[in-house]
């Protein structure tokens, strides 16, 4: 079998399929670098399906552009629950499935519609969705805006894998749900911003040890919860709450997690300041 060879992948420009959209599947040893502001995924999601050590850096995508309605391989009316979706690349920005592992996205940007202009749940489905054996995956100085769903950790209440995932100075803004809903294994969520979540952000499921830590929570409808079939848990450590309007933030802790690296924590007074100026393109 021969070796994928490493490979950096310069995109300078947008890169657009017309209204039909598209995808591109990333090979394992491939780094994806935007150069200043001008790589631009237009309507095109990105696959990375049981490959590893890949970088997604400095990149905006959306899938607003995927306009056509008549090709059964673009949209399908009905849906999963009967509700019209997007079907090109699963509906996903980036989907991370298979036994990937070892999967950096840094700096980009990430978005859909304003959920309160566009109601319909299921036409999108997540920014970054990451499931199956995937493992080893972190998300760091993006900005996730505009869209229903954004983090679907495991596609099911069976899809329990430990996948050790690192959530770290993401600025959300503008979304309903999942920030990350997380089925299983263990995660670490700190010094990110959330503002103006309309439903929950943090959802920790299906036993799931989540710690989230040094966060900032800013009109949040419900900042952290457990849920599933089995209740998932947290650790919750140093976070701010202002503006939760549905379930009340949680004052104690379900589990623990000590995380195998180190790392430089922010004080959660300088994480808005921090995270809005320096989340997103154009910022390495």
């Amino acid at each position: 079998m021969s070796k994928v060879q490493p490979l950096t992948l310069r995109v300078t420009q947008r890169i657009y399929n017309g209204t039909k959209g598209g995808r591109i599947n990333v090979n394992s040893n491939k780094t994806l670098l935007g150069v200043g502001t001008a790589g631009f995924l237009d309507g095109v999601g990105l696959n990375i399906s049981s490959k590893r050590n890949i970088i997604i850096q400095n990149i905006k995508i959306t899938l607003t552009s995927i306009t056509d309605r008549s090709d059964p391989a673009v949209y399908d009316p009905d849906g999963d629950e009967g509700l019209p979706q997007i079907i090109v690349n699963g509906g996903d920005c980036i989907s991370i499935q298979g036994s990937s592992s070892n999967v950096w996205i840094d700096h980009c940007e990430l978005y859909n519609t304003d959920p309160t202009v566009q109601t319909n749940k299921d036409l999108y489905d997540g920014l970054v969705d990451i499931k199956n054996t995937s493992q080893y995956v972190t998300l760091s100085w993006n900005y996730f805006h505009d869209n229903h769903k954004t983090h679907l950790v495991g596609s099911s209440d069976s899809d329990l894998s430990d996948r050790k995932l690192t959530f770290h100075h993401n600025y959300y803004r503008n979304i309903q749900s999942r920030l990350p809903l997380n089925r299983g294994g263990v995660a670490h969520v700190y010094n990110n911003y959330y503002n103006v979540i309309r439903g929950s952000a943090v959802d920790s499921r299906m036993g799931a040890c989540v710690r989230v830590e040094n966060n900032v929570f800013e009109t949040v409808k419900s900042p952290i919860i457990a849920s599933g079939t089995t209740l998932g848990k947290y650790q919750v450590i140093g976070n701010t709450f202002s503006g939760i309007t549905g379930t009340a933030a949680p004052t104690s802790s379900t589990c623990t997690f000590t995380p195998p690296y180190s790392y430089s924590l922010d004080a959660a007074s300088a994480v808005k300041s921090g995270v809005t100026s320096g989340a997103g393109i154009g910022k390495i």
